[in-house]
Order: C-alpha cells, then structure tokens, then sequence
C-alpha cells in the first residue's frame, strides 16, 4: 500500500500543473495494483483549500475505495478464482 502525500494529489488533479501527469501515472497504478491512502492530515488539507466541497473530497475517496476493491477482486478472480467472495 502506497500512503499519497497531499501535493501529488493537488497536482493530480489540476490538469494545468506541470507535474500533472506523474501523480495520476503514479496514483492509478497504486490504486489498481497495491493500493493507495492518504492520512487524515491530508485528508483534511484537502478539505480546507478554497472551493473545496468536503462532502465532495469525502465521496472521492469512497469512489477510490470502491475501485480499488473492484479492482482487487478482479485480481482474486483470475489469481485464485476459489478466493473472491461474492
């Protein structure tokens, strides 16, 4: 599992940022083979930027989990199909 640090997630997902493009590369690939989390302190720095809906930062990473999980018993499916749990 991958801890996400608070600017690649800023940087993520503000396509003008010149460091754009690494962060998502890096942050899909971790959601979709390891996994991916960030701490509460990043949690809140999100929330507190302006314009931010914490509702809606909220809802993202329950999104993100909710990929991750599909993602993951996908990988259970073809690895060890006797394994996912339906």
């Amino acid at each position: 599992m991958k801890l996400l640090d608070t600017m690649p997630i800023v940087y993520a997902r503000t396509p003008a940022s010149p460091f754009h493009s690494w962060p998502v590369q890096q942050i899909a690939t971790a959601v979709s083979t390891e996994g991916a989390a960030l701490n509460t302190v990043s949690l809140a720095e999100l929330c507190s930027e302006d314009g931010v809906d914490s509702a809606g930062v909220g809802g993202a990473v329950f999104a993100l989990a909710a990929l991750r999980a599909k993602t993951h018993s996908r990988f259970l499916a073809k690895a060890r199909p006797d394994a996912v749990l339906r």
